[in-house]
């Protein structure tokens, strides 16, 4: 008979990724972030041979819903040499609004005791048109009425009547005006 390889076991290792946060000796997490709906997306990582010997892998993603966020540049591998790696490129579909989440799991054949997971983490977010973005950054002040006996009331600040220090932008044209040490920024 064979007997079993000393290299996984007793601390060593099967497998190594990389490109991904190590958590733990067999738990990674790769966050991506916020990112915007329609965005094209991927991420690289590697899976690395630390034994003498052959190995071989396989890798899984964990599917919790129907949505197919996400692919796999490939789903196995030989690793015929201690320290050689495969590239595996992840790309992920940004057309569902959403916080998204799975794990995938690395599996040597070798050593079937050696699997890492990898948590992945993906918030697609709407786009915002700058017309959107420009009302995010209008002020609306409510004032008195006036001596002249104008009626108080909500009304857009004209930018004239703002001191030069505040260093807001106008909701139109996008530029303030003056340099940073005339609008007390520096």
């Amino acid at each position: 008979g064979t007997l079993p390889c000393a290299c996984f076991g007793a601390g060593g290792q099967g497998l190594a990724l990389r490109g991904c946060t190590q958590e733990s000796a067999d738990r990674y997490t790769i966050a991506l972030g916020q990112v915007t709906m329609d965005k094209d997306l991927s991420w690289e990582l590697s899976v690395e041979n630390t034994c003498p010997h052959p190995t071989d892998y396989t890798v899984m993603v964990i599917r919790n819903s129907a949505w197919d966020w996400i692919r796999l540049s490939r789903s196995q591998g030989t690793l015929p040499e201690q320290h050689q790696s495969h590239p595996l490129r992840l790309k992920f579909s940004t057309d569902q609004i959403g916080v998204h989440s799975t794990f995938l799991l690395v599996q040597s054949l070798t050593h079937p005791g050696d699997v890492k997971s990898v948590r992945v983490t993906l918030e697609v977010v709407a786009r915002v048109s700058e017309t959107t973005a420009r009302s995010y950054f209008s002020l609306t002040v409510d004032y008195p009425a006036t001596a002249s006996g104008r009626a108080g009331g909500l009304s857009p600040l004209p930018s004239e009547a703002l001191p030069p220090t505040l260093g807001l932008i106008p909701a139109e044209g996008g530029k303030v005006a003056g340099d940073c040490k005339s609008l007390g920024c520096g």
